[in-house]
C-alpha cells in the first residue's frame, strides 16, 4: 500500500488509486463545479492522510479492508451505517464481513477518528467529520445532514453551573423533513 503522498506524486488519486485527469475547457458553471469538487477532494485526502498518520502513530496496522473503510467514511457525508459501508465495499473484498466493518469502526472510534451517532432506532450511523458541527435528521427517510453553527459552549457552561456536572461535550440535532421527502409529498 502506497502512502497518499506517493500516490499523488504518481498521478493516482489517494482515494481510488485511479489516474487523475486534467480538466480542460467547459462552461463557467462546469469549471466552478469542478473546482469545488477538487477542493472537496483535497480536503478529504488531507483528512485521510491525517487519519492514516494517527493510526500509524498509535501502532494500528493498516490492512486493505481497514484502508477501504476509512477512505469510504472520509469520502462520504451520508453518515452510513455499518451495513451501508459493507454493501458499498463487499464487491471489492470477498473476505470482508459486516463483523469486519464493525471491528474496524470500533478501532476508528477508539482512535478518535469517527463518531458513532445513535438515534434510538437500533441502528448506529458513523461520521468521520470530527469537527464541531450539528446534524439535521429527516423524520420520514432517516437521512442525516451536517450543518454548521457556532459551537454552543455557553450551554455547556450553563449546564455545569446548574447541575454540577463536569460537562465534556454536547450533541444538537434538529428534526424535520428533508428536501427530497418534501418534494415527493408535493407531487
Amino acid at each position: 500500500m502506497h502512502s497518499a503522498a506517493a500516490r499523488a506524486k504518481s498521478g493516482l488519486s489517494p482515494l481510488t488509486n485511479r489516474t487523475t485527469r486534467t480538466y480542460n475547457g467547459g462552461s463557467q458553471e462546469e469549471i466552478r463545479q469542478k473546482s469545488e469538487s477538487l477542493a472537496v477532494n483535497a480536503v478529504v485526502e488531507a483528512r485521510l492522510e491525517q487519519a492514516l498518520d494517527k493510526l500509524k502513530r498509535n501502532g494500528i496496522r493498516m490492512t486493505p479492508q481497514r484502508f477501504a473503510i476509512l477512505s469510504y467514511l472520509q469520502g462520504t457525508k451520508s453518515h452510513p451505517t455499518a451495513d451501508d459501508i459493507y454493501r458499498a465495499l463487499e464487491n471489492r473484498f470477498s473476505s470482508m464481513s459486516v463483523a469486519t466493518v464493525y471491528n474496524n469502526l470500533k478501532v476508528f472510534i477508539d482512535a478518535g477518528l469517527v463518531r458513532e451517532l445513535t438515534y434510538g432506532d437500533q441502528c448506529s450511523h458513523f461520521d468521520a467529520d470530527m469537527s464541531t458541527h450539528y446534524h439535521a435528521r429527516c423524520e420520514r427517510c432517516g437521512k442525516i445532514e451536517d450543518f454548521s453553527y457556532p459551537p454552543l459552549f455557553h450551554i455547556e457552561s450553563a449546564a455545569e453551573n446548574e447541575t454540577g456536572f463536569a460537562v465534556t461535550s454536547h450533541r444538537l440535532e434538529v428534526y424535520g423533513t428533508c428536501r427530497s421527502c418534501r418534494a415527493i409529498s408535493q407531487h
